[in-house]
């Protein structure tokens, strides 16, 4: 579900939003069988996202908003080829 009013411009909640999703695809690359296993995966998601130089959250951010933009403006049908 989208939501009305998205930014304009990349700012940093958008940016750790993003980042809460790419941390979730390196927290679950594979099952997590225990809580241990859990937070360790979590530490370690969360000191590779504080390595990424802030220009590369910035591009995913407003490439991540071109999309979202996008979808509304063709009412969630397909977009890809518009990109």
């Amino acid at each position: 579900i989208l939501v009305r009013g998205i930014p304009t411009k990349a700012n940093i909640i958008w940016e750790k939003l993003v980042d809460v999703g790419y941390m979730k695809s390196l927290v679950f690359t594979t099952p997590v069988d225990t809580r241990e296993e859990l937070i360790a995966r979590i530490e370690q998601a969360a000191a590779t996202v504080r390595g990424r130089p802030v220009s590369l959250l910035r591009a995913t951010t407003e490439s991540w908003l071109r999309r979202a933009q996008l979808c509304l403006e063709h009412n969630g049908d397909n977009f890809e080829q518009f990109l």
